[in-house]
């Protein structure tokens, strides 16, 4: 089954779950956050495995239902909703729930034109995270912890008007 799905996914990319509920991704590229969840993107197609049940049903962060079908050998869906954490469910007959599995939708902000616009955003973005891969550094004073981008309070204002597309940290 997983080779199929691999192939019908376009190449084995990322999964989570335990045995019994799988879910993967069809993107070329994806990553795992810190608790080894699935992160997508929106509008990503995602591939669910396993469901044990009667229903899935797909929640977003905040707890709205933006997917319901039946359970079956495999199941389809586009990643959409709130950004956060999504929960998928398998129910049974009754609505119990049997099975749980989550993915964090992450948007990005990107260009991707193959051509001169994504190149020049590239090399914008890369400028601005040149201190800190991650594009910002903390410092904790006092008890309260500090973001910033540049720690140079002028170039730190300048880069956040760019940051605040990227990070949750930056000048609104």
């Amino acid at each position: 089954m997983i080779l199929a799905l691999s192939l019908l996914a376009g190449g084995f990319m990322a999964m989570a779950g335990d045995p019994g509920m799988m879910l993967f991704s069809g993107k070329t590229s994806c990553n795992t956050n810190r608790q080894g969840m699935l992160v997508v993107e929106p509008l990503d197609p995602l591939y669910l495995t396993g469901a044990a049940g009667e229903t899935v049903i797909v929640r977003d962060a905040l707890n709205r239902e933006y997917f319901s079908t039946q359970a079956g050998t495999l199941v389809t869906f586009t990643a959409a909703g709130a950004a956060g954490i999504h929960t998928v469910s398998a129910m049974d007959k009754k609505g119990r729930t049997t099975e749980i599995i989550r993915f964090q939708l992450k948007p990005v902000t990107s260009i991707k034109d193959s051509g001169k616009f994504e190149q020049l955003f590239t090399l914008l973005y890369r400028g601005m995270c040149v201190y800190n891969p991650e594009g910002y550094d903390s410092v904790v004073l006092k008890g309260k912890t500090y973001h910033y981008f540049v720690n140079w309070v002028l170039d730190n204002y300048e880069t956040s008007k760019g940051m605040q597309y990227f990070q949750p940290y930056a000048w609104k």
